[in-house]
């Protein structure tokens, strides 16, 4: 978890147009939807 929150802030600090699709597919990883081979 505590990986998940150092990531999140990476991505917020870096606040680019990667970070919406880095959020999305984080987001769909944390669902269980997202895929295992691109993380």
């Amino acid at each position: 978890m505590q990986l998940v929150i150092i990531n999140y802030f990476f991505f917020f600090i870096l606040g680019r147009e990667e970070l919406r699709t880095e959020q999305q597919r984080y987001l769909m990883y944390l669902c269980g939807k997202g895929n295992h081979s691109r993380i």
